[in-house]
């Protein structure tokens, strides 16, 4: 919900200056680099690394079943960093991966567009432009997954 919030704001608003402009689509940009890079890593680290032992060829159709799952739930890891649905990941198996979540989120993408935004919102009503709706939605989107982040 935040990143329809982000991409609106992206899209409707317009900006004080070119550097927050670019500041604003640089911490997406690196969102979405980071978020290619450590899918790829856990891809690699989990699956194609792994090997296979004689005892487990013997259940060879029970196996390959786990390791299509396996595969699916590392596919579809990076869509899940970027919309935020890591979220449903249960904390007990899957401590590192939500936590490195949770921490790419807070560091590199809610508390700096949060200033980004807040800096453009003022420099604009400052030069006595209305803020759009879409300013409140935005931000309030934001703020609201920077509070549940702590809850």
């Amino acid at each position: 919900m935040a990143l329809i919030g982000q991409i609106l704001y992206l899209m409707k608003r317009s900006f004080a200056s070119h550097n927050l402009f670019d500041g604003y689509t640089a911490f997406i940009v690196f969102r979405i680099v980071v978020i290619l890079v450590l899918s790829i890593v856990f891809f690699v680290k989990n699956l194609i690394s792994h090997e296979v032992n004689t005892a487990e060829l013997d259940g060879r159709s029970e196996k390959s079943k786990i390791q299509c799952q396996g595969l699916i739930l590392y596919l579809s890891y990076p869509f899940m960093l970027w919309f935020g649905f890591y979220r449903l990941f249960s904390v007990k198996d899957f401590t590192a991966v939500v936590f490195t979540s949770y921490c790419l989120e807070l560091v590199f993408q809610s508390v700096p567009l949060v200033f980004i935004q807040g800096i453009n919102n003022g420099i604009m009503q400052d030069s006595g432009l209305d803020p759009k709706p879409i300013v409140g939605y935005s931000m309030g989107l934001t703020i609201v997954v920077v509070i549940e982040l702590f809850l």
